[in-house]
């Protein structure tokens, strides 16, 4: 009896043994690495000289998932439009926010509106960096569900932008998809210009810097590579 029951513990400890008979276990990693392709419907007119809104942009990431919950990452994207570099110029006819109107009459008063943004915001493709917190708020085996705020630089426009995000993950290995929507939250400068004229000759001008406040939707999908560890 007393054998039997010592057999059993020393097979149950063999078993149990990683080292021993078993493979190791292979676990998520720290680090993260991914690559994502999105889209916008509604990126600033601001960003683009033809006003378009509808721009993609193309990502990197490195992330760090810490002890807990949470995972810090590090973002790079770049931004671009497909509006076309022969586009309408304002400048060339009498212009109110961007749009082409009738000039002053030559006999009588009128006032003329228009504005501009300010530093000017020229080029339609522009370079972002962000640094970021994720929290994972649903884990099920090959599925997580996750939440991130993160702040980022739009370096050639020198805007600082709050970012909020929601992504999906899927896959049980070492890569896995990704879905997610993001948030941008920013503020622009536009100097708003109202002048007025007499018989077709400018009298007076006045300017006032006017907050211009934004929200910019992205839709991305991309995947991510993560390091192994050994349970």
């Amino acid at each position: 009896m007393r054998s039997s029951l010592l057999a059993g513990i020393l097979v149950a400890a063999v078993l149990s043994s990683p080292t021993i008979g078993v493979a190791q276990q292979a676990l998520p990693g720290r680090f993260e690495v991914g690559l994502t392709l999105g889209a916008t419907p509604n990126l600033s007119p601001a960003f683009d000289r033809c006003g378009t809104r509808v721009a993609g942009r193309l990502g990197s990431r490195l992330g760090y998932r810490l002890p807990s919950s949470w995972h810090l990452d590090l973002r790079t994207e770049m931004v671009a439009s497909g509006s076309n570099s022969t586009c309408f110029i304002c400048e060339a006819c009498f212009c109110s926010f961007g749009r082409c109107v009738p000039g002053p009459p030559s006999a009588g008063p009128y006032v003329a509106h228009d504005g501009r943004f300010e530093p000017p915001l020229p080029g339609s493709r522009f370079w972002t960096t962000s640094l970021g917190s994720e929290w994972t708020a649903a884990d099920r085996p090959g599925h997580e569900w996750r939440v991130r705020v993160g702040l980022g630089r739009l370096w050639s426009k020198r805007v600082w932008v709050p970012q909020m995000a929601s992504s999906f993950h899927w896959g049980a290995g070492p890569v896995r998809g990704i879905f997610e929507f993001g948030l941008w939250h920013y503020t622009l400068r536009r100097t708003d210009v109202e002048a007025w004229y007499l018989d077709g000759q400018i009298v007076s001008q006045a300017r006032s810097r006017v907050p211009i406040h934004e929200t910019t939707l992205f839709v991305d999908v991309g995947f991510t590579i993560g390091s192994l560890r050994s349970h």
